[in-house]
């Protein structure tokens, strides 16, 4: 496989847990994409790490903003994949101690993702 081929189908991996996971809350795709031992370097108070951690991290965003991630940007090289992402949302969910208050939210960040063993 090339290197070429490695970052379409990193890509394609990298996708899915926006579109898949955080846009449709299908969580168990998880199970499928992510390393079981995956470290997150950022993690929410009380996360887990591991599947179990990022589930309950998009868990946690889903309840809280109902969201829509959109992939603005996205370069994949080797065995990195970085999102510049945007996050449409309206907040009606608990986050973090502060009550929903109904308002649209607008979120932007920069994600760069480790892949191992595709």
């Amino acid at each position: 496989m090339t290197s070429s081929d490695t970052a379409v189908r990193n890509s394609e991996v990298v996708r899915r847990v926006y579109d898949e996971v955080l846009n449709e809350g299908r969580l168990e795709i998880l199970d499928e994409l992510a390393a079981p031992d995956h470290v997150e370097h950022n993690p929410f108070p009380q996360q887990s790490q591991g599947v179990e951690g990022l589930k309950q991290r998009a868990s946690m965003v889903r309840a809280a903003f109902n969201p829509r991630f959109t992939i603005e940007h996205l370069i994949a090289g080797g065995d990195k994949v970085a999102v510049i992402w945007s996050n449409n949302g309206t907040h009606v969910g608990e986050w973090f101690g502060f009550a929903p208050t109904g308002k649209a939210v607008v979120t932007r960040g920069v994600d760069v993702h480790l892949l191992r063993d595709g």
